[in-house]
């Protein structure tokens, strides 16, 4: 391929170019090679933010010697080769050309198997130290010593045809090319590892033996990736987790994290970015590889970029990515890290760019991420708020679906996967095929067009379909069992969808074959099989499923979108022996009117799902709230991105002026809410003379709010969130709000010198967790984990909210305390929708 370097000036190539140049290049030369070896380029912004906190903890920066073990064309070598200058650059001396080839020489190595990709990446270490260099002449000064291959830069793995045999995956700087004398000498490790998972592809040509030899390689190599975290782990003390370790499917990232922890002194410092999937698995291999990580490596911070994707903060990655930061030592047994995941902000990430809020960053143990696997994914689309309701659903007295589902199905045989056909087609020869008789019989299900019933009469048989042998028997690769297709049946589609209103799952009164497209819950056979059925039904179209699925589900708001039916089977279930007679009617009469009724009663199933799990009208709301705003990427969070309406602004009026009400004096009580007593619109709270009483300030200094909506189309809900924090800072300035926590965002503002005081009130409702007391602001009612206010001690008061208030600044006329959640009922765009005070 012919490229035109006349349009590139030479004198100035940014970093990052030829980084571009080299990916371009792969996929159009060799694309499957390119997508099997991940050939991608780093952005300048990720690659620059990697690099500042990789040095940022050294001490001696300035003689730090950095590693990228898949360097590519040398994005992370040319902006630490930068660093590496600038750290020497002390006050006006400027390093000279025989300092600065000393550094590339001697402190910067970088790894790959790629030729034409080390080829660009010297190129690029050459341009750079010329353009450092503050002593250009005479030309022949500027002469490098020695090449930098085998020296900096060096080939391991062959990945030229004329080199390799066909269809083999080099190991590349993961093989035993690599000296061991690279073991243990470099204070940074960082970079871009290869993340596509190995492929054992059935190209059905006519090269099958070649094919076989791939996928054998495949196998090969994942034992070579599974020796290489055992011998990290066996080399740090951790024996039993060792044996256990096996590398999760096929994953090329995480053994250059294991030959990191080798090739890094002690002590120093890891930055990789990595595909989400580190962290993202709650069970299985995934889980058990992220907790060796979590006991070998002290963990110092973890992005999460998962919001990010599919944006021009990494153009064309699609797949959930993380930065990971660590250093190389064994945690302690109080270990924590920062972990933080930036917000999906179109305008900013149309720029390539992205915010990290400080208030966002949360310290987590990680022994804690070990006890409850969910937590780095539900704060990524949560808050706080979350954590606490996840904790109760997660609660390990609670039983979960499948674990009533085997007290009476113990094999198993009545839940799972629909079948699978695979079948010979005219490009190849298909997979195995089993010859069964059950299924020949059997309807084949098909999703109604319209509404939530099955038109038998319109179903045609399997073996209609796909025909049959002599024996009448019908065949298919994974057929499943007889008993999986009998009614009552409960069938869950895999792709559910974006709307709300659209069918979740199937009740079928008659036995039917459904594909591996779908999940099966054959009730028949228990003792009380129609509200069996009944139950899994609704859970499927239930508010609470779909935020849990989405909280623990490696999918579900990740790469695929796709349910898994280990989603679904970790939902606690209710032991319908222990449920009074009058739910399980209930439970029978909501399925029964959800498929036939046609307003369909989702407000009421939601009430009694969550009523029937024990959960507030708090975790009601919070559920609400995160749906909607988790996944604003999706068609159906872009609301939480748009601009706010007039009467959803109008409905955030009528909350924040109900939740703050009870709080106040009885003169705000009368004020009436569709005549307020001033010519201003939507003036709320016009005076705040009954707060007169509290001598807090002098009368003349006392502040009188207004409160007016903003113009409709001038502010999204992010920023009219962000006017109603400025609002209650205020307030907080004046005195008249003395505790405000922010939920959403994990703030609040309080004043620290006060001492702690005994009277105070708790209330709770369905949009506010607040507490008034009198006295002295108290410092020890929050929590230190920022969004989680603790319940206080209560003090009961028959009188009300509204009497509580007067007789406490009657009794302790000194200052009223408010901690409180605004929240309105409908939607989370309302909840952030605020008022703006002049």
């Amino acid at each position: 391929m012919d490229l035109d370097w006349s349009e590139f000036d030479f004198a100035h190539i940014p970093v990052g170019v030829l980084s571009q140049v080299y990916e371009s290049f792969s996929h159009r030369a060799d694309p499957r090679t390119a997508r099997d070896t991940s050939v991608h380029y780093t952005p300048r912004t990720i690659a620059s933010l990697m690099v500042d906190e990789a040095f940022a903890p050294l001490k001696n920066k300035g003689t730090a010697k950095v590693l990228d073990p898949s360097c590519g064309a040398g994005i992370f070598l040319v902006l630490a080769f930068r660093r590496l200058v600038r750290e020497a650059w002390k006050g006006d001396e400027r390093p000279k050309t025989k300092e600065i080839q000393d550094i590339l020489y001697g402190q910067v190595r970088g790894f790959d198997i790629s030729e034409s990709a080390l080829r660009l990446a010297a190129l690029g270490l050459y341009i750079t130290a010329i353009e450092l260099n503050g002593s250009p002449r005479p030309p022949q000064a500027l002469k490098f010593p020695r090449n930098l291959r085998n020296e900096v830069l060096y080939r391991f793995g062959k990945d030229e045809s004329h080199d390799a045999k066909p269809n083999a995956f080099p190991l590349g700087s993961l093989g035993p090319e690599v000296s061991p004398d690279f073991e243990g000498t470099c204070d940074i490790v960082i970079g871009n590892p290869p993340w596509t998972r190995l492929r054992d592809e059935k190209d059905n040509d006519d090269d099958n033996e070649a094919e076989k030899e791939r996928n054998g390689s495949t196998d090969t190599l994942n034992k070579e990736f599974t020796a290489i975290g055992r011998r990290v782990l066996k080399s740090r003390g951790l024996v039993d987790l060792a044996k256990r370790f096996q590398n999760p499917d096929k994953n090329p990232d995480l053994p250059f994290l294991w030959r990191a922890l080798e090739w890094a002194k002690p002590g120093g410092v890891i930055a990789l970015a990595m595909p989400a999937r580190l962290f993202g698995r709650t069970t299985g291999k995934g889980f058990e590889a992220w907790r060796a990580v979590l006991r070998s490596v002290e963990v110092t911070g973890l992005i999460n970029g998962a919001d990010l994707r599919w944006s021009s903060v990494w153009r064309d990655v699609k797949m959930p990515f993380c930065i990971f930061f660590a250093r190389n030592t064994r945690p302690g047994p109080d270990h924590r890290f920062y972990y933080a995941t930036p917000l999906n902000e179109p305008d900013l990430n149309a720029e390539g760019r992205f915010r990290i809020d400080y208030e966002a960053a949360h310290s987590i143990s990680a022994g804690r991420v070990e006890r409850q696997p969910w937590l780095l994914k539900t704060l990524s689309l949560g808050t706080w708020l979350d954590v606490e309701v996840m904790e109760g659903l997660t609660n390990p007295d609670l039983k979960t679906l499948i674990d009533r589902w085997l007290e009476w199905d113990e094999a198993g045989n009545q839940t799972g996967e629909g079948y699978n056909r695979a079948p010979r087609t005219e490009v190849g020869p298909g997979s195995p095929q089993k010859w069964v008789k059950f299924l020949a019989k059997l309807p084949i299900f098909k999703v109604p067009e319209q509404g939530y019933g099955i038109e038998y009469s319109a179903l045609a048989t399997y073996g209609d379909t796909y025909g049959t042998n002599e024996n009448g028997e019908a065949s298919a690769n994974k057929p499943r069992r007889a008993e999986l297709f009998q009614s009552p049946l409960v069938i869950v589609p895999r792709a559910p969808g974006d709307s709300e209103i659209a069918p979740r799952a199937y009740i079928a009164t008659k036995p039917v074959a459904f594909s591996k497209s779908f999940y099966g819950y054959s009730c028949a056979g228990h003792p009380d099989a129609e509200t069996l059925a009944a139950l899994v039904f609704l859970l499927a179209h239930c508010t609470l499923f779909r935020y849990f699925g989405l909280m623990v589900s490696v999918s579900l708001g990740a790469d695929r979108m796709l349910l898994t039916k280990q989603d679904f089977d970790s939902l606690p279930f209710p032991d319908l022996k222990a449920l009074p007679t009058v739910k399980k009617t209930a439970i029978r009469n909501l399925a029964h009117r959800l498929q036939h009724e046609e307003q369909k009663p989702w407000q009421e199933i939601n009430e009694f799902v969550f009523s029937l799990y024990g959960l507030d009208a708090d975790a009601v709301q919070v559920t609400t709230d995160t749906l909607f705003a988790a996944a604003s990427y999706r068609k159906a969070g872009r609301a939480a991105l748009e601009r706010t309406k007039r009467d959803t602004r109008a409905c955030f009026i009528t909350t924040l002026r109900d939740e703050l009400e009870p709080f106040l004096d009885e003169a705000v009580m009368s004020l009436d809410r569709d005549n307020l007593p001033t010519p201003v619109e939507n003036e709320f709270l016009a005076s705040m003379l009954a707060w007169e009483r509290a001598p807090i300030l002098p009368i003349s200094k006392w502040f009188e709010p207004e409160l007016t909506l903003p113009h409709p189309d001038s502010l999204s809900v992010q920023e009219l969130h962000e006017v109603l924090w400025s609002t209650i800072r205020k307030l907080f300035s004046k005195r008249i709000v003395l505790d405000f926590t922010d939920h959403l965002n994990d703030r609040h503002a309080l004043l620290p010198d006060r001492p702690r005081t005994s009277c105070r009130r708790r209330r709770k409702s369905s949009s506010c967790r607040g507490t008034i007391c009198t006295g002295t602001v108290s410092t020890s009612s929050l929590n230190p984990r920022r969004g989680s206010p603790t319940t206080p001690r209560t003090k009961s008061a028959k009188s009300g909210p509204k009497k509580w208030a007067s007789h406490c600044r009657r009794n302790c006329p000194l200052r009223i305390r408010v901690v409180c959640r605004v929240a309105p009922h409908n939607s989370y765009a309302a909840r952030l929708a605020s008022a703006k005070f002049k």
